[in-house]
Formats: C-alpha cells, structure tokens, sequence
C-alpha cells in the first residue's frame, strides 16, 4: 500500500535517481543500455497502467500535484514506487511547457528479432522527426500491425518526443531497433512494398490482404536508394492532387495501413 501523504521527496540536483532520470530523458545510449524510458503525463501513464503494469518502475509527481483516484488505485496494484519531485527540478526535466505531470520510468522490453519474418511489419529506414516516428507507431497499433524494425540513424523509437507522440503505443508494439535493410531482406518471407506519389501501382488497386513489410523512408530524402535496390520492393502509389510533391511520411504511413486493414475488413474481397 502506498503512503501518499509520506512520498519520499528529491529537492537537489545531487540525488542519484534525479541524475539517472535526467540521463535517461536527455540520452539514447543511457535508454538503450538500461533498457529503460520516461513517460510524461497520466494519458500515457494510464495506457501503461492497462497494458504493462509490471513494466513501471517509479513515479514522480510534480511537487504538490496529485493523481486522481482511479490512477492511485492502479498504482497500488503495482510495484512502483512513487516520489515527489521539487517544482523547480520537475520543470528542468519536464519536456512539456506547464506539464502537470507526471514522470514515470518505464522499462523497454527487449524484443527479439525474429530469425524468419512471416506477418506485417513496419521498416523506418532513418526518420528523424519523432512526431511522424510515434505518429506511425500510433497508426500501426489502431491498424494491426504490431512489429516495428528501425534502421541505423533512425531517431530513438524511445525517446520522450516519440512516446508521447505514440499515445500509448509502445507497450503493444514488438521493436526492434538498429537493423539494417540487407538483414531484414535476408530474414524476411513476405513481400516488402514502399510508396511513391508518382509510380506504382495504385494502393486503392493492389491486393494488401496478404501479410507484408511497409518500408517508410527519411523525411525530404524518402527511401534511400540503396535500401530500396537491396529490397526489391513492390511499389506502390498513393493517388493524389499532382500539384503536391509528395505527403509527410506519418500522413502517408497512415493511408497505407488503413487501406491495408480496409481491404482486410472488406466482406466483398472474402
């Protein structure tokens, strides 16, 4: 049972959870060797609660803000422990202007790479944005697809930016990171299909009912040309006006995936 009216409290700069959550707010590598992320809010905290609770390890809330009872509740079926952060240091942390909080700590999950690729999957191939990173994350969940392969160079699937905007996608979605395309071809046994506007066959046309791996590439530079030399992909075109030169990548991510579901949904193509 926690004591929400005796929280351990952090006031200083100096206290060693404080240099470690900061570390993992500001660095990839201390993410990744730790396997562990910091989620911000009580929406992303809530999508945890109900699909990972084991997965949070410590709470902080913001100096004399509390949770609402529902998410009390939650917590004390958990293993979590939660602190109070001083105002000043939740602030220096908080990645959100005026964010209420608050800030949990929340393991990765390592998933393996499969040796044999046989169901849908997603191939980021070097996004930078993490707004088009979770927002594709978010469509993969809303849309069935549950594996995630990102290239060397893509931003950090766990970074704040990314988990926030993924809306509580990360704990329902298997990702695997630094895998480059050469070895997703190797291991791969279904087709691969990369988007164009102005080439391919049309989506609204293609046959998306079989299993599949989207590749979506870089933001501006799109796929790289290597990968898509490496991948022999099936190319595939999103109609649209010809005065625009070509969608944002989350945009488009997000019109593949649902016509792929449409079409699987479709009593007329049984």
């Amino acid at each position: 049972m926690i004591d929400w009216d005796s929280l351990p409290r952090i006031d200083s700069l100096a206290n060693p959870r404080l240099r470690q959550l900061a570390l993992l707010c500001e660095r990839v590598a201390e993410r990744r060797d730790q396997a562990l992320a910091v989620i911000e809010g009580e929406h992303l905290l809530t999508a945890w609660l109900s699909l990972e609770p084991r997965r949070i390890k410590t709470v902080y809330l913001r100096g004399a803000h509390t949770l609402s009872d529902s998410l009390r509740r939650a917590l004390e079926a958990t293993e979590a422990q939660c602190l109070i952060l001083s105002e000043a240091l939740f602030r220096r942390l908080s990645s959100l202007e005026n964010s209420p909080g608050p800030l949990a700590v929340v393991e990765q999950g390592r998933a393996s790479y499969p040796e044999s690729i046989e169901r849908d999957g997603i191939f980021l191939d070097r996004l930078q944005d993490p707004g088009n990173a979770g927002t594709i994350l978010r469509s993969a969940l809303a849309f069935g697809v549950r594996d995630i392969f990102a290239s060397p160079g893509c931003v950090d699937l766990w970074s704040p930016k990314v988990l926030r905007a993924a809306m509580g996608a990360h704990p329902a979605l298997r990702m695997v990171q630094g895998v480059a395309i050469e070895s997703l071809v190797e291991r791969s046994r279904v087709p691969l299909c990369a988007t164009s506007s102005h080439g391919g066959r049309s989506i609204g046309e293609a046959d998306l009912r079989g299993p599949r791996i989207w590749l979506f590439g870089q933001e501006g530079g799109g796929l790289d040309q290597a990968t898509l030399a490496a991948a022999q992909t099936i190319k595939l075109r999103i109609d649209q006006d010809p005065a625009i030169e070509s969608l944002n990548v989350g945009v488009a991510a997000s019109i593949c995936l649902y016509e792929q579901h449409r079409q699987r949904n479709d009593p007329r193509r049984a």
